[in-house]
């Protein structure tokens, strides 16, 4: 494996620990632990993945190792290993026999919080990937229309008791999604998990996290805390943007990622559009729904589309919108439409408002607010400099701050270099 030019190399043994990892992937974390690891092995480190594949529970656990370039180990975990003591054991005796100098305790939910404390590693890091580590519930921490202000490790009683209420359909008919299915094992309901949850945090020797306002919230632990963004690959990403100018073409508006999720906003694109047209506006509006057949009269639905088929929908769009309503832990989304070029309108939260330079490389709005939303396609439809400007800016920051080869170089070297032997 060849080493990127100008990168430093790594020397040591970093063991990754994953209780949902796919490959292929099925969602962002997936692909975060997979170039991390990648950008790690080139360098000269030693790495390998240690996923459980937890016995009737599918979704987790489903790896084609042999596609992958670094080692895994699958860790079969029977329905009757499903419960922390015997868990830890069997994941403890894994890592053991491997003796890795760093554990990095990747993506999970409630099960990361419960295990921590029971592993032994001469230095333990865990990555957060979105709200997982705020609440009991799910991974969003969105509640009654709006971001949660309760936060389980302040405030453990509140959130137990809204988790109950939320979880209790699905424990009781066994409708065990991973995060139910973790619920279960962990015994989030009990008072214990509060404890637990804190001895989690007090026992990492360092946490890694999206953005500033993740880490502003682990305030206790904020001298662990360290904020490194997810980055992209940026060669098939740029290769889009490489085609021929869209001269002569429809103005197009893009919503990629997971639409059909209502916290993503797709109604406030929607209700923005309408606005937009009333006053004479032409132009499409491409949504990356599943369903080719939904039927919206403001929008077009591509169906399900492979992630290099969504790059080269950013390669013909003029905007792109990610008018989030939860507090998104990162953006990939974003940062795609930018390394290909295009200017982007986001939700002002979580990550996308450390994304977005406001007024150069796209415009921010009040998350739910399609009026707004309005106002700044509107500057962007009727404005094809502004459009190239920022767009232009937007690649640039792209390539230079979110590039997978530059995040590990700027961010993942000096951290772990300062744990390794």
């Amino acid at each position: 494996m060849t080493t990127p030019n100008g990168a430093t190399p790594l020397n040591g043994r970093i063991a990754f620990l994953d209780f949902l990892f796919c490959w292929p992937p099925k969602g962002g974390a997936d692909v975060d632990v997979y170039s991390v690891m990648t950008g790690l092995h080139r360098r000269g480190c030693q790495v390998k993945l240690f996923v459980p594949a937890f016995a009737g529970c599918p979704g987790r656990g489903e790896v084609e190792a042999d596609v992958l370039s670094f080692p895994v180990e699958i860790v079969p975990v029977p329905r009757k290993r499903q419960q922390l003591p015997a868990l830890a054991e069997q994941l403890q005796k894994a890592l053991d026999g491997w003796r890795p100098d760093i554990v990095i305790v990747c993506h999970g939910y409630l099960l990361k919080t419960a295990l921590i404390p029971m592993l032994k590693a001469k230095t333990l890091i865990s990555r957060i990937y979105a709200n997982e580590i705020f609440c009991l519930k799910d991974a969003f921490h969105y509640k009654d229309g709006a971001p949660c202000p309760l936060y389980f490790h302040k405030e453990p009683e509140l959130c137990r008791k809204c988790a109950a209420e939320h979880l209790e359909t699905q424990v009781k008919k066994g409708l065990w999604d991973p995060w139910t299915h973790e619920y279960i094992i962990t015994r989030g309901w009990d008072s214990s998990f509060g404890t637990a949850h804190r001895n989690a945090l007090d026992r990492l020797d360092s946490i890694i996290v999206y953005n500033e306002s993740i880490k502003g919230a682990l305030s206790p632990w904020d001298s662990k805390v360290t904020v490194i963004p997810g980055g992209i690959t940026a060669e098939p990403v740029v290769s889009a943007s490489a085609h021929p100018e869209k001269q002569g073409q429809g103005m197009r508006v893009l919503m990629a990622g997971r639409v059909e999720d209502p916290l993503k906003g797709l109604a406030v694109l929607e209700e923005a559009c309408c606005a937009l047209r009333r006053k004479g506006y032409v132009f499409e509006v491409q949504v990356t729904h599943y369903d080719p057949f939904f039927g919206r009269p403001e929008l077009k639905a591509t169906g399900w589309l492979s992630h290099e088929e969504t790059l080269a929908l950013y390669r013909n769009a003029h905007i792109a919108v990610v008018p989030s309503l939860w507090e998104e832990a990162f953006g990939l989304v974003a940062v795609e439409a930018m390394a290909a070029g295009v200017p982007v309108c986001a939700s002002r939260t979580g990550g996308l408002q450390e994304i977005i330079e406001e007024g150069k490389t796209g415009f921010l709005f009040k998350p739910g607010d399609s009026a707004a939303l309005a106002d700044v396609l509107e500057k962007l439809l009727q404005d094809p400099v502004l459009r190239k400007r920022m767009g232009d800016a937007a690649q640039q920051r792209a390539l230079e701050e979110y590039a997978w080869d530059k995040v590990i170089e700027k961010h993942y070297i000096p951290l772990l270099k300062g744990f390794l032997p």
